[in-house]
């Protein structure tokens, strides 16, 4: 009985820790995030906007490092896979920002929370 005990144990931790690390977002290497990025600004959180159960920063570029942006963006910040939620954008603080173009004038971090820093 303790040996079946003790390998139900064993495989539910197993199971549990496979379903944890498979929604781990691991940090690319800076050349993979500007390579993979449409757009590398620094900007300025002006507000937070809810879209249903989406929100977005809209985000004033100060200095463009790559790409052609508008001179206000759109910037996801939750909505979908948490683990994908980069933790920023109060409003009045800087961000470096490595971005993906999604159309229609909003973006998204390339790396999670690992592509957008605080300044």
């Amino acid at each position: 009985m303790f040996k079946a005990l003790a390998k139900f144990v064993l495989v539910s931790t197993l199971v549990i820790s496979t379903d944890a690390i498979a929604n781990a977002v691991p940090e690319l290497s800076l050349e993979a995030k500007v390579s993979k990025a449409n757009v590398v600004i620094i900007g300025q959180a002006i507000s937070n906007e809810s879209n249903s159960e989406k929100v977005y920063a809209r985000v004033q570029v100060k200095s463009t490092l790559k790409g052609k942006p508008a001179k206000v963006l759109l910037v996801l910040t939750r909505g979908g896979i948490a683990e994908f939620a980069p933790m920023c954008c109060t409003p009045g603080q800087s961000y470096l920002f490595f971005l993906e173009d999604r159309g229609g004038g909003k973006y998204q971090s390339v790396n999670g929370r690992f592509g957008i820093y605080p300044m």
